[in-house]
């Protein structure tokens, strides 16, 4: 009779917090999902209504494959906020294959940063400094995300860890699209770098607040993340430039 009495409380618990839990991520993803297709309306999605300029092949493939994984990242939170585990499971694979697309496509972007910034009809020479922490921040971020998804994937059976480290290693691949919707006529006279650093900040400090208000403390992959994804991203942004090994890198890619 007591335990009889006893059993739902437990039961009842878990569950509200994994619906709620579940909520977070594939809202988080929509958001992140809008904020690409914002950040490159002109110059990729709706490019045909708009005066671009041409994008080479391996520009557009980038897009494609970047784009997938967001979406894939959508429709996997929203497969299991809909207890739709098996089928989230088998689109596993394709998420990886997506995962390393979105690697070697990032990674042959950031070393054509020079090239793009030329194309835009830029100094590269009055740019060098900043043109160097562009590098060594998209690097950094990409080094970031390869650590997430692989964590990810190790341990995609630990269900709170599998759906932060996917989270994370979105954050980490967003900033081109913060960046560019930061510097829009819609934000004009403020830096766009400030904004961007800003809203990436507010995008990870959501994922704390959210472990505090279900979990009652911050889960310790996403202190451990965050942390590892600020120090990789704006530590190679900020303290490798103009180090012999900044100078390397420029070197071949000039």
């Amino acid at each position: 009779m007591q335990q009889a009495a006893v059993t739902p409380h437990p039961t009842a618990a878990p569950r509200a917090r994994r619906t709620r839990t579940h909520g977070f991520f594939p809202a988080f993803a929509a958001v992140l999902m809008l904020c690409v297709v914002a950040g490159f309306d002109r110059t990729f999605f709706f490019r045909a209504w708009f005066e671009a300029p041409p994008l080479s092949s391996a520009q557009a493939v980038h897009g494609v494959v970047v784009t997938g994984w967001f979406a894939v990242f959508l429709v996997q939170a929203l497969l299991v906020r809909h207890d739709r585990v098996a089928l989230h499971r088998r689109l596993g694979l394709l998420g990886v294959a997506i995962a390393v697309a979105t690697l070697v496509t990032a990674t042959l972007a950031v070393l054509g940063t020079v090239g793009a910034f030329r194309a835009r009809g830029d100094d590269v020479e009055a740019l060098r400094g900043f043109v160097s922490m562009v590098v060594w921040g998209n690097l950094g971020a990409l080094a970031a995300y390869a650590t997430f998804v692989v964590r990810g994937i190790v341990l995609r059976r630990r269900a709170d860890v599998h759906a932060r480290m996917m989270l994370l290693a979105s954050f980490a691949i967003v900033s081109p699209a913060l960046i560019r919707i930061a510097t829009s006529p819609a934000f004009a006279g403020l830096d766009g770098m400030l904004l961007t650093l800003l809203g990436l900040l507010a995008m990870l400090g959501a994922l704390p607040v959210h472990d505090v208000v279900v979990r009652r403390r911050p889960h310790r992959e996403t202190v451990c993340g965050a942390s590892f994804f600020l120090v990789t991203h704006l530590g190679a942004a900020f303290l490798l430039p103009g180090t012999a090994l900044d100078s390397w890198l420029l070197a071949r890619i000039w």
